[in-house]
């Protein structure tokens, strides 16, 4: 089975929402919601790597209809998404799958009309990613909807602090969490090689995350 995920933030997620806070503010979750208006109404939705789940209340007060499978490789962050939707979303309680797996489950093939990654790739080495990638691809419906968000290094004046930030930010992750990567990977080259056509893009943090919509196989 292919390898989802190596690392294990079970450690650091009863404080991950305040240290994201602490860092960033509010702006990883504001360039998160970004495009979330572009989700059809009735979708099948796939999260992966949703973290604590409040990108999924974010889906589901744009989304209010959706069914939701939300992939989460650490057990307490599930626990704090399944706490959260009780709380802010109970009503939607039938509507989401909690999956917690270390490997990257036998998804169905074009299951889902969105598939949302958010902060989550760029925890892969590049032979992982690619394969994460296909199989990920293989499970979104045709001419179905991609919402990608991450970190990227901006051209510029802030490049070089850009960089430092997020070596750092790897380096601080593979002691926490034992994640394997150690660079951004190049996933816009994934996107362009399975044939994905970009329709929206926004940046934040002065160029250093950026949020894409991608559609797959609009030729067809």
């Amino acid at each position: 089975m292919l390898t989802f995920i190596v690392s294990n933030f079970d450690y650091i997620a009863p404080f991950y929402d305040r240290l994201v806070q602490l860092v960033f503010g509010e702006e990883l979750l504001r360039i998160q919601k970004r495009f979330l208006s572009d989700i059809p109404k009735t979708s099948h939705i796939l999260i992966v790597g949703g973290g604590t789940g409040q990108i999924l209340i974010e889906v589901l007060k744009k989304v209010p209809n959706a069914k939701v499978c939300y992939l989460e490789a650490s057990e307490k962050m599930i626990n704090y998404s399944l706490e959260r939707l009780k709380t802010e979303r109970p009503s939607a309680m039938n509507q989401v799958l909690f999956r917690h797996s270390i490997n990257l489950p036998m998804l169905p093939t074009a299951s889902f009309d969105v598939i949302i990654t958010p902060f989550v790739l760029d925890l892969f080495e590049k032979q992982t990613l690619e394969g994460v990638f296909k199989k990920l691809d293989q499970a979104l419906s045709n001419k179905g909807i991609w919402i990608w968000t991450d970190f990227v290094i901006p051209q510029g004046k802030f490049k070089w602090p850009a960089w430092m930030l997020i070596q750092s930010m790897y380096l601080f992750f593979r002691i926490v969490a034992g994640i394997s990567a150690k660079k951004l990977p190049d996933i816009h080259s994934l996107f362009r090689t399975h044939q994905y056509r970009l329709l929206h893009r926004e940046i934040a943090l002065k160029g250093i995350v950026e949020s894409r919509v991608y559609r797959r196989n609009p030729a067809l």
